[in-house]
């Protein structure tokens, strides 16, 4: 008994004690976490009212002069991520790189090729394209690309409205 009474001393003398050796130093662990951001937008400016849109008319003389006609600085597409991995862009056409007056017939006969410019490098649309490929980021970046486009005038072009979408995707790696 007198054993059991002895070592139940000594256990409260070690807690009661216990504060007499505190660390010199604590730490606290702090955390906070950063959502992904990976978005992309897009402006152009109408010539006729100065709004910033997301459409573009072009001039009825680049898809009737026969040849190459270039249109520079359409509309800026603007990347932003903060993916430590980097990030892709990729660029389609709803009718494979035509103008087309029907949205239902890519394969028109009086449709109108064009390339897309993406930041000056030229990309044909007849499949979706890699316009950006970041391997790596050190820090949250927007990067403005300009668009512009590559088109093959067709001078026997029938009367009608042409047209075809663009889409532009970002991707986080």
């Amino acid at each position: 008994m007198k054993t059991i009474a002895k070592i139940t001393a000594l256990m409260a003398t070690v807690v009661v004690a216990a504060p007499a050796f505190a660390a010199t130093q604590a730490t606290l662990k702090l955390t906070g976490a950063v959502p992904a951001a990976t978005y992309i937008t897009i402006a152009s400016t109408n010539v006729e009212t100065g709004a910033i849109e997301q459409a573009y008319t072009i001039d009825s003389t680049k898809l009737t002069t026969a040849g190459t006609n270039q249109v520079d600085n359409i509309a800026y597409v603007f990347e932003t991520s903060n993916r430590k991995a980097g990030y892709t862009v990729t660029a389609s056409s709803a009718h494979n790189g035509k103008l087309t007056m029907d949205d239902s017939n890519a394969s028109d006969a009086a449709a109108i090729n064009y390339s897309l410019l993406y930041n000056g490098q030229e990309k044909s649309l007849s499949s979706s394209q890699t316009v950006t490929d970041v391997s790596s980021l050190s820090q949250k970046t927007t990067a403005t690309k300009s668009v512009g486009l590559k088109i093959t005038g067709n001078a026997n072009a029938l009367e009608g409205t042409y047209k075809d979408t663009v889409t532009f995707t970002i991707t986080a790696k």
